[in-house]
C-alpha cells in the first residue's frame, strides 16, 4: 500500500524531479501495467524541457533555421541545463540566450549566434512594448520658432537601437519571407539598426547612417534640439546642422518614433 503525501509535499516532489530531476517521489507514485511510476514521472520531465524548448524556437525562429533543428536544439538544451526557467511566465525564459551564446563554449566560437539572437529578441521585445500615442508631423509644424531651440523629444517606448556586425537583418526578412537563407555576411564595422513598432502595429527595422545615429542617440539621451544640433554641426558644418536635425525629427515623426513634444513653452 502506497502512504499518502499532502498535496503540497507531492506538487513540491514534482517539481523537484521536474526542475533538477531529484528522485526519491518515485515511491509515492503508482504504476499500472501499461507504466510503471518512473516511466509515467518521466513523462512528466521530458514534456517540461519540451515545452521550454518550443517557447525557445518561437522566440528565435531565425536562429533555429539558421542552425537547422537538431543544432538548434542541443543549443536550447545546453542553454537550459545552464539557466532553468525561472519566471512563470514562458515570454521570459529566452532572454539571456543572447548573453549566453556570447560567453559560453562552444557558442562563443560564432559570433554571428550571439548577434542573430540579440536581434531577434530585442524585435520581440519591440512588439511586446508597452502602447503610446505618436506626435504628428502636424504638430512639429505648429512649433512656433522660438520653441525649436529648447525643444526636447520622449520617444516610444516600443524601438530599440543595435549594432551588429553581421546581416542578421537579412537573415530574419529570409524566414519570415520563407526564402533560402542568405550567406553570412560580416560588414568591416558594426553598422547601427534601429528597430520600432508603427501605428499599425508592424514591427520595422532599418540601418542608420552615422549622421542619423549621431542624431538619434542625443535626442534619445534627452539632448535638445540646440544641443543636438551643436553635435551635429562637428560633421555636417554649423550651417546646415540646423536643417539636418529638423529633417531627421520629422522623419521620426513620420514614422511614429516620437511620443511627444517638449517645447518648454506649452
Amino acid at each position: 500500500m502506497i502512504a499518502e503525501l499532502s498535496l503540497a509535499a507531492t506538487q513540491q516532489g514534482l517539481q523537484r524531479l521536474v526542475l533538477e530531476g531529484a528522485e526519491g517521489i518515485e515511491r509515492w507514485v503508482r504504476g499500472d501495467a501499461r507504466a510503471d511510476a518512473a516511466t509515467r514521472l518521466a513523462v512528466y520531465a521530458r514534456a517540461y524541457r519540451l515545452r521550454l524548448l518550443e517557447a525557445l524556437g518561437k522566440d528565435y525562429p531565425v536562429l533555429a533555421a539558421y542552425l537547422g533543428a537538431e543544432a538548434f536544439e542541443g543549443l536550447g538544451r545546453a542553454y537550459l541545463d545552464a539557466h532553468p526557467s525561472d519566471t512563470p511566465s514562458l515570454r521570459w525564459f529566452g532572454r539571456r540566450l543572447p548573453e549566453f551564446l556570447r560567453r559560453a563554449h562552444p557558442f562563443a566560437a560564432r559570433a554571428e549566434l550571439s548577434e542573430i539572437a540579440q536581434w531577434e529578441w530585442m524585435l520581440g521585445e519591440v512588439f511586446d512594448a508597452p502602447d503610446a500615442s505618436c506626435a504628428s508631423v502636424d504638430a512639429l509644424a505648429a512649433l512656433p520658432a522660438a520653441a525649436w531651440p529648447a525643444l526636447r523629444l520622449a520617444f516610444v517606448p516600443a524601438r530599440r537601437r543595435l549594432e551588429l556586425r553581421c546581416n542578421a537583418p537579412a537573415l530574419c526578412r529570409a524566414v519570415q519571407t520563407q526564402r533560402t537563407l542568405p550567406a553570412l555576411v560580416w560588414n568591416r564595422a558594426p553598422k547601427p539598426w534601429l528597430i520600432w513598432r508603427d501605428a499599425q502595429l508592424e514591427v520595422r527595422w532599418r540601418s542608420l547612417d552615422p549622421v542619423e545615429t549621431i542624431a538619434l542617440d542625443a535626442a534619445c539621451g534627452g539632448a535638445c534640439f540646440a544641443e543636438v544640433c551643436a553635435t551635429l554641426a562637428e560633421r555636417v558644418g554649423e550651417d546646415a546642422a540646423p536643417l539636418t536635425a529638423a529633417s531627421l525629427i520629422k522623419r521620426w515623426a513620420t514614422d511614429g518614433l516620437i511620443a511627444d513634444l517638449d517645447d518648454e513653452m506649452s
